[in-house]
């Protein structure tokens, strides 16, 4: 198994020992010995079953009571309707109120369960924390493979069509371009090729990546950035293949640097990773519980913004 190394987030009540020059710091220190003793046993029994771990604790510095009055405001943070009232808000004007098709405010225990790690420190959902940054050591195509692997980019000689329909065929593999793709961004290689089975699913025929939607033809989009909702048929597909096509009106310095028009498969794979990059892992948000619950700093500010509207499912 690849190597892993999990940053975990404490929302600290005590104060750090370390000087700060700001009133906000933030201290990551490396190893299990530097996390709380509620942490620490369930950090040595995953050390024991998967001794290539490695553990960061993240001392935010932040007052647990500030940190969920921030984050249990009206609409921030949702759960599916069906869920039991024990999540949802249940305030008088505010339960079971749809804030999007299906899905309603949850409630102040809800988001105290989904903002402590302690919570999740098991096999599988320990990874929420698990570094997204590009390691040049341990990223290679062989884990990209095996990430592939029941999908049909798995070992394939990468082919597309241009605008014209014509069938253009590479010498490099998916997993070429996503490494390739890791290193450019600054992203994790394996987190991109997990973000493109997410969003694309195993198949090549994806309309995101086809290239032959009409009035989109030879436009792809690997990760559906942009493809926001739409009552229209294929709404949200052609959203996101009109980002794909001009950034939706973004600048031509931004185009450039997210290298829009996304018109061969390389461009997409390789622009929306440093999309990613840019917008969330390479800003402090490097992991996945820090792209929904945002407390690290940025610059001299205190940011606690729900990146996605809605919550991971309680255990």
């Amino acid at each position: 198994m690849k190597h892993i190394k999990i940053i975990i987030s404490i929302i600290s009540f005590f104060i750090i020992i370390f000087l700060c020059n700001i009133s906000y710091c933030v201290q990551k220190k490396e190893g299990i010995q530097n996390f709380p003793d509620t942490y620490k046993p369930y950090l040595q029994e995953l050390q024991k079953r998967h001794p290539n771990w490695t553990f960061a604790a993240l001392y935010t510095d932040l007052d647990w009571k500030y940190v969920i009055d921030s984050e249990n405001q009206f609409g921030k943070n949702l759960v599916p309707k069906s869920y039991s009232d024990r999540w949802k808000n249940t305030a008088s004007g505010k339960y079971n109120v749809e804030v999007d098709a299906g899905w309603v405010d949850s409630s102040r225990r809800a988001v105290e369960f989904a903002m402590d790690p302690r919570n999740f420190l098991n096999e599988v959902r320990i990874l929420q924390f698990e570094g997204l940054s590009y390691d040049e050591i341990t990223n290679n195509t062989q884990g990209i493979e095996k990430i592939l692997y029941g999908t049909e980019f798995y070992n394939k000689i990468v082919d597309y069509l241009d605008s014209n329909g014509k069938k253009i065929t590479m010498t490099k593999k998916y997993s070429d371009l996503i490494l390739s793709a890791g290193k450019t961004s600054k992203v994790s290689s394996y987190h991109l090729a997990s973000r493109i089975k997410q969003e694309v699913g195993p198949f090549l025929s994806h309309k995101s990546i086809s290239g032959d939607v009409e009035g989109y033809k030879g436009l792809y989009n690997f990760y559906n950035i942009g493809a926001t909702s739409s009552s229209e048929p294929m709404g949200a597909i052609k959203n996101g293949l009109q980002y794909a096509k001009d950034g939706k009106g973004a600048s031509a310095e931004t185009k450039n640097k997210y290298l829009i028009p996304w018109n061969t498969k390389e461009k997409a794979i390789t622009g929306g990773g440093i999309f990613i990059g840019s917008s969330y892992i390479n800003i402090g948000q490097n992991n996945i519980y820090l792209q929904k619950f945002h407390v690290t700093n940025s610059g001299n500010r205190i940011i606690l913004a729900s990146i996605y509207d809605k919550c991971t499912r309680p255990i």
